[in-house]
């Protein structure tokens, strides 16, 4: 089971909308019960649900909780959602570089010039 801090740090606006429902209702609850206010919207959203549901032991937070959970771990599943890890492996995919010799010219400043390819 993932840990919900693992999770993109996205923007609310684009996650599913059971999700969405989770998350409102987790905020609702948690400031109900704790006075706490967690930002549905903020890019940390699911750092912050992971940092504060030990904060009370209320049944209807810890069921919220477990839900939320629940339906974050069928997205990233069905690949609706991702988890850092998987997003920073897409798009830290470096180029090939490779380095080629270029013709020896006279006017080149340096003996050695080289040239750089980037193959993507």
């Amino acid at each position: 089971m993932e840990k919900l801090e693992q999770l993109d740090q996205v923007s609310a606006s684009v996650l599913p909308a059971k999700v969405l429902v989770l998350l409102s209702k987790y905020a609702q609850t948690m400031r109900k019960h704790t006075g706490l206010v967690i930002k549905i919207s903020s890019m940390n959203v699911f750092k912050h649900v992971h940092n504060t549901h030990k904060l009370t032991q209320h049944p209807e937070v810890i069921k919220l909780h477990k839900a939320l959970l629940a339906e974050v771990n069928r997205h990233i599943a069905a690949g609706t959602m991702h988890t850092v890890g998987e997003r920073e492996a897409r798009t830290n995919v470096p180029a090939k570089q490779t380095y080629t010799p270029v013709s020896p010219n006279p006017h080149a400043s340096g003996e050695n010039s080289m040239s750089l390819r980037v193959d993507r």
